[in-house]
């Protein structure tokens, strides 16, 4: 059982930070040079959020990415599943079988109010 996020989270988490303290244009390449991977990693790991609408992105000499003007607010748990998927899941953490309700593991109870409380926590946690 393995309870992480990948890299691309990580990036985007952390050039949300950079955004967010100084709300102009950052270029693709100096947010890369930044989080030491490349560019197009950075565009990869960003582009979940620029369809969610939460940054913009442009081409060209002056372009870059930004936080969409309307961002108020935006939780880890709200990237993370953008990037990731929804954290809730039907997969059994002990086989690789579907697991729920009607057919539980002997984990599910307990994987689920664990879930539950991960979700909460992610959420009450600010990435901007």
């Amino acid at each position: 059982m393995r309870l992480s996020v990948s890299k691309k989270s990580d990036v985007a988490l952390q050039a949300l930070r950079i955004l967010s303290q100084d709300r102009g244009v950052h270029s693709g390449q100096s947010l890369a040079d930044v989080l030491d991977v490349s560019l197009v990693y950075l565009s990869q790991s960003l582009s979940p959020l620029v369809k969610g609408g939460w940054l913009t992105s442009r081409v060209g000499p002056d372009g870059g990415y930004a936080l969409a003007p309307r961002l108020k607010k935006l939780s880890v748990m709200q990237v993370v599943e953008a990037i990731e998927g929804p954290i809730e899941g039907s997969s059994c953490v002990v086989s690789s079988r579907t697991c729920g309700v009607d057919s539980p593991c002997m984990m599910h109870v307990t994987w689920s109010g664990a879930r539950a409380s991960l979700r909460k926590s992610l959420a009450s946690i600010s990435a901007i």
